[in-house]
């Protein structure tokens, strides 16, 4: 007997995941377009916990990158996340994206999110973004200092483990920076933009990694050819502004501080 010829519809289940899976490691406006993936697939395979876990997560980075609001994207992120763990508990990914939520919402008692994320590597240690997450913000600032050789240690077997995902050098770059190691960071960053220069995080990373090792010109040069890329992102025009106090460009940086503030009065942060 032959097989039923292939259809659209039935290799989207299986094409949609790779596909959302890269727009969600560029960060920045494609997680737009990830979220529809994610919806799309939901549609076609109401039970994928995969899917579910996976727009959990994009509901959170689309209010993290100022395409919405936490009012508006946080409780239909953990509805996702808890349909997610309702389809399948032990699903690793879910349970770490659930560990952000916790960051944000609880942030004088991270040990219920720490727990979580160390429950998450458990199930699967494979979970390459979900330790530099724990790293970052789970070890380096929810530990406030005490935890900063763990947090190192896990951020660099996260990228490591998964040393072609942009996402990951852009989490190893914010991370080295915060430790000290700005340098290595930015080094990472400007590798991960070579590698997708459609990424919007990794440019983001090299701005702010290139400011805090005093790269100044190189930053600088940085944000510029981002901006023309991604337009005005309010993180570009923050560490413009720390860039252009650096130069000594004064009157700049407070003309680039008040285009921040009207925005963020006029509501278009």
């Amino acid at each position: 007997r032959h097989a039923p010829p292939a259809t659209t519809a039935g290799m989207l289940p299986h094409v949609l995941p790779v596909r959302w899976r890269a727009l969600s490691a560029q960060r920045g406006g494609q997680f737009l377009a990830a979220i529809a993936c994610f919806e799309l697939a939901i549609a076609l395979a109401p039970d994928s916990a995969e899917a579910c876990a996976a727009l959990g997560n994009a509901y959170r980075v689309k209010a993290q990158y100022g395409f919405g609001t936490m009012a508006e994207c946080h409780p239909l992120g953990r509805a996702a996340l808890m349909r997610a763990l309702e389809l399948d508990p032990e699903n690793a990914e879910a349970t770490g994206y659930l560990a952000i939520y916790k960051l944000n919402e609880e942030v004088q008692d991270p040990s219920e999110a720490l727990a979580l994320f160390e429950r998450a590597l458990a199930l699967d240690p494979r979970l390459s973004e979900i330790r530099g997450l724990y790293a970052g913000w789970g070890l380096a600032i929810a530990g406030q200092g005490a935890l900063d050789e763990r947090a190192e240690r896990e951020v660099r077997r996260s990228l490591a483990d998964d040393p072609l995902n942009v996402i990951c050098s852009t989490i190893f770059a914010i991370v080295l920076g915060g430790l000290g190691q700005a340098a290595e960071g930015a080094a990472e960053a400007k590798r991960a933009c070579e590698r997708d220069p459609a990424a919007f995080g990794p440019r983001y990373a090299l701005a702010w990694t290139q400011t805090w090792a005093r790269q100044t010109e190189a930053g600088l040069a940085t944000v510029n050819d981002a901006m023309e890329q991604f337009g005005r992102h309010p993180w570009f025009l923050q560490v413009l502004t720390g860039l252009l106090v650096q130069r000594g460009d004064r009157t700049r940086a407070e003309a680039v501080h008040a285009e921040l503030e009207a925005r963020a009065i006029s509501g278009g942060m």
